[in-house]
């Protein structure tokens, strides 16, 4: 059987409602009560009506985040983290020499964000280690050679074999 305490504070609701709880220095002074219940000054549904006003607030600043996340999910498109950034260089590239590149140097966390990618799509991981020790994984017909000695976020400009 579920507490209360379990019940508020199991959902998000409930976890916005503990954050939401008014600070002593911001809420209005309650007047004690006499011996029937009843206030003898400032009613009590005020400090409730500013609780609920800052979970309105919070979940209006929530909706913009998850409408963005609920769109990408939804849509055919997989253009997130690095893999726009990605397709600009491949663009650029292909423009000038006709085809995809061979090969382009990125950081760590592109290798990351590109695994993920694969992981998210259900995809075979196309990793690879390469002779001088070194690791690639494909996409979109291009190997990324991972460079460890550069910035997370480094992309290369893209080459081929020569």
């Amino acid at each position: 059987m579920l507490t209360r305490r379990e019940l508020v504070t199991g959902t998000a609701i409930g976890a916005l409602a503990t954050i939401a709880t008014p600070d002593t220095a911001a809420a209005p002074e309650i007047a004690p009560t006499d011996t029937s219940g009843a206030l003898a000054g400032t009613p009590l549904q005020d400090v409730d009506n500013a609780a609920l006003r800052r979970i309105a607030d919070r979940m209006d600043s929530m909706s913009g985040g998850v409408a963005s996340v609920s769109s990408a999910l939804r849509s055919n498109s997989v253009a997130y983290g690095f893999i726009p950034k990605l397709r600009e260089v491949y663009t650029l590239f292909w423009r000038t020499n006709g085809k995809f590149p061979e090969f382009v140097e990125v950081g760590t966390d592109v290798f990351y964000d590109i695994y993920d990618y694969h992981v998210k799509q259900r995809l075979p991981i196309p990793v690879n280690r390469l002779n001088d020790g070194r690791m690639s994984i494909t996409f979109m017909y291009t190997q990324l050679l991972v460079r460890v000695d550069q910035a997370g976020t480094y992309i290369g400009v893209p080459f081929d074999r020569q």
